[in-house]
């Protein structure tokens, strides 16, 4: 990938324009996934992935989102029923909140970077993001199974 192609590809995501096919190339390039990157706010709490829940939900929806770069379609299209399910049974109003915002956002392939920020995001809201997930069913077996064994071997 060319200088001009990697400048070209921040003053897109500077504008808040990156396009999913640009996030292709540049996974593509760097042969691994994209970690997109947003400005804290000066008052938004890190999560800390020492805890054994919090490195597995990492691990899981940076494999999620190897394959939602690849391939968002077949992903986005879970979310929907997924969100419907988990709306009758959590209780609580910012559960529910959580599940707008994803319902929100799964409605648009172009909110794929925005989702691809929140899976990955070590944020306290990215966090309680990741735990209200609506992509059940996303990965295989074997794609959880070596998730899981990538965040235990983080922790050894």
């Amino acid at each position: 990938m060319t200088g001009a192609a990697i400048s070209q590809m921040e003053a897109s995501e500077d504008r808040g324009t990156i396009m999913l096919s640009t996030l292709r190339r540049a996974h593509q390039a760097l042969d691994q996934i994209v970690m997109v990157e947003a400005a804290p706010a000066s008052t938004e709490r890190r999560v800390s992935a020492t805890r054994r829940e919090e490195r597995v939900s990492r691990e899981l929806h940076r494999t999620l989102a190897k394959k939602l770069i690849d391939n968002p379609r077949p992903i986005l299209a879970l979310a929907p029923t997924n969100i419907e399910r988990m709306s009758a049974v959590v209780h609580g109003s910012r559960a529910h909140a959580w599940l707008d915002d994803w319902r929100g956002l799964v409605s648009d392939e172009r909110n794929v970077p925005r989702i691809l920020q929140l899976i990955v995001d070590d944020s306290e809201y990215a966090s309680d993001m990741r735990q209200n997930s609506p992509f059940a069913g996303a990965l295989t077996t074997e794609e959880r199974l070596e998730a899981i064994r990538r965040a235990k071997a983080t922790a050894e």
